[in-house]
């Protein structure tokens, strides 16, 4: 997979331009690389938050904090690393497993304990309030984006959306006046592009157990 090199790399060609920088962590001394570090990680953050990106998704059992909220039955911390929820899913026990336990109650020396596991229904309603997410949800688990600073980990396609959504970050100060701004927003426009063709193919390869109800809000109002 590109390393970040790359991809700022990659950036600076969408823009015609020859420079290539070695490093941006740190900079390697030029402008380039300098104006790669300040934006990077404010474009990977915007990228990972507009799609349910596979490889940015993770789920988790949530911690109950203090109800402030007269209308929602429960109240739950979210993760540090959460760039934007998804899904509330509700544990439900799975009755086909069969663990060894003491003391033991079965013939065998086993005794029935039930797993839990989160059901792939539809998110349950929820409101984030700051960094505590409202539900009525006991036992709430939360499928969600996170942010992703390991490159390798980037598929294909979202390393050449960012490489398009840097570009645009890149384009003001490199190209300049009006031409740097269209220049920007034609790129932006590239990045959302590539990330919508990505949710469609996810759409349309989803199996009935992989179910994402999110929609971007820039899909929504085209």
């Amino acid at each position: 997979m590109a390393s970040v090199v790359t991809i700022c790399n990659m950036a600076l060609s969408h823009l015609g331009s020859q420079a290539q920088v070695a490093s941006i962590e740190p900079p390697d001394g030029s402008v380039e690389a300098g104006r790669c570090k300040l934006y990077f990680a404010v474009c990977r953050r915007e990228m990972l938050e507009a799609f349910d990106w596979n490889f940015a998704l993770k789920r988790v059992k949530l911690a109950p904090v203090e109800n402030l909220s007269e209308r929602w039955r429960f109240a739950y911390g979210v993760p540090s690393d959460m760039l934007r929820p998804t899904r509330v899913l509700s544990l439900t026990p799975d009755y086909g497993v069969l663990y060894a336990a003491e003391p033991t109650t079965l013939p065998g020396g086993a005794r029935e304990m039930y797993s839990l596991r989160a059901s792939e229904r539809p998110s349950a309603p929820f409101t984030l309030e700051g960094d505590v997410l409202y539900t009525n949800e006991a036992d709430a688990v939360l499928l969600y984006v996170r942010d992703v600073e390991d490159s390798t980990k980037f598929t294909p396609t979202f390393t050449t959306g960012i490489s398009y959504l840097l570009a645009s970050f890149l384009a003001g100060p490199i190209l300049r006046g009006q031409e740097g701004t269209a220049a920007a927003a034609n790129l932006r426009q590239i990045a959302m592009g590539v990330a919508g063709r990505a949710a469609a193919l996810a759409a349309n390869s989803a199996g009935e157990s992989q179910t994402h109800d999110h929609t971007p809000h820039w899909l929504a109002v085209r």
